[in-house]
C-alpha cells in the first residue's frame, strides 16, 4: 500500500490513500491553493478531522466543501470544538472525546486525551488488498510536552505535571500502536531550550517511519536547526519539513501578516473565518484549558 503527506500550513495536513483523502485541522489553504486544487481534482472519499477549537486548527469552511461537493466529506471534530464553535448537530457527524473509535469501510480511528484541549488521533488507512498492511498516522493537535523551562501564564500545571500527562498519553498510544507510518507533531521554539524534549520522547518510545514537524510559527531557521538534531539522534526515521513562502518570520510578523490576510482575504480563494478572539500577546492559545 502506498500513501503520502502533504503539508498544506501550521499544523493543516492532507494525508491521501488509494481510496481516502484526510484533512487535518484546516485553518487555511497554502498561498499556492494546494488543498482546493487536491479538493476539486479528488474523487476519493474526503475526511476532515478537527483536534480541538484553537483557531490556528480549526475554519468553519469545512461545513460550506460539505454542502457544495457530490459526494460530500465525513467530518471528524472533536468535542470542544462542537461546544466552544457552536457546531449544527447536523453537521458534527462524530464528535470525538477521548477513548473514542470510529470506523467506516475505509479508515480507524482512534482517539486520545490531550495535554491541551481536544484530542489527538490515530487513524490506519485501509488497504485494498485484504493481505496487504493498511498505513497508520498520527496528527498531535496541541498534544506536546509543554515543558516551558521559565513557566508560562497560559500553563495551569506545573512542568513536572505536565511531564506526567504528556508521557501517560504517550504510553497509552504506545501500548495500541507501537509503530507508526506517519506521525504529524508540533515543533514550537517557544519552548526555548526544551523544544526537542517531546518530539524525542515520542521518537524513542514509537517507531516512526516518517515525521512531520509542525506548528512552528514561521520560526524556519530555527525549525531546520532542531531538525537536524533529530535526523542525528534518530537515523531511521525520515523527516519532512516545507517552510512556507513567506520565510523566515519572527513570531510577531507571523501574527501580524495573518491578521492582516484575516482582513483582507484574496477573493479568488475561500474566505477563512475570523478568530473570536486572540489573547494580549496576539498567542492563539485557549482562555482556559477546559
Amino acid at each position: 500500500m502506498q500513501s503520502s503527506i502533504l503539508y498544506i500550513h501550521h499544523s493543516c495536513f492532507a494525508w491521501e490513500g488509494p481510496e481516502a483523502l484526510v484533512v487535518y485541522d484546516y485553518w487555511r489553504d497554502n498561498y499556492d491553493g494546494r488543498l482546493e486544487k487536491l479538493l476539486q481534482s479528488t474523487e476519493k472519499q474526503i475526511y476532515f478531522v478537527t483536534s480541538h477549537f484553537h483557531e490556528d486548527h480549526y475554519n468553519a469552511a469545512i461545513f460550506e466543501i460539505r454542502r457544495e461537493t457530490e459526494k460530500p466529506p465525513i467530518l471528524l471534530i472533536s468535542h470542544d470544538t462542537f461546544k466552544r464553535r457552536r457546531v449544527p448537530k447536523e453537521m458534527a457527524m462524530t464528535v470525538l472525546r477521548p477513548g473514542d473509535r470510529y470506523e467506516d469501510d475505509l479508515i480507524e480511528l482512534y482517539a486520545f486525551r490531550s495535554t491541551d484541549v481536544g484530542v489527538c488521533t490515530v487513524i490506519t488507512m485501509k488497504a485494498a488488498n485484504p493481505e496487504e498492511e493498511g498505513h497508520t498516522a498520527f496528527h498531535a493537535g496541541d498534544n506536546n510536552n509543554w515543558y516551558f523551562p521559565q513557566g508560562d501564564d497560559r500553563i495551569h500545571i506545573l512542568t513536572h505535571e505536565m511531564e506526567g500527562l504528556f508521557l501517560s498519553t504517550l504510553r497509552d498510544i504506545q501500548l495500541k500502536f507501537p509503530h507508526i507510518t506517519h506521525a504529524m507533531f508540533p515543533l514550537d521554539s517557544r519552548l526555548g531550550c526544551e523544544s526537542l524534549r517531546g518530539p524525542s520522547q515520542w521518537l524513542a518510545r514509537i517507531d516512526t517511519e516518517h515525521f512531520y514537524p509542525m506548528h512552528t510559527w514561521g520560526r524556519h531557521a530555527k525549525a531546520l536547526e532542531e531538525i537536524d538534531q533529530l535526523v542525528y539522534l534518530f537515523p531511521h526515521t525520515q523527516f519532512h519539513y516545507e517552510a512556507d513562502e513567506h520565510g523566515e518570520e519572527t513570531y510577531g510578523e507571523f501574527l501580524q501578516r495573518v491578521r492582516n490576510e484575516l482582513d483582507n482575504p484574496p477573493t479568488e480563494r475561500v474566505i477563512i473565518e475570523e478568530p473570536e478572539s486572540l489573547s494580549p500577546d496576539g498567542d492563539p492559545m485557549p482562555e482556559d484549558n477546559e
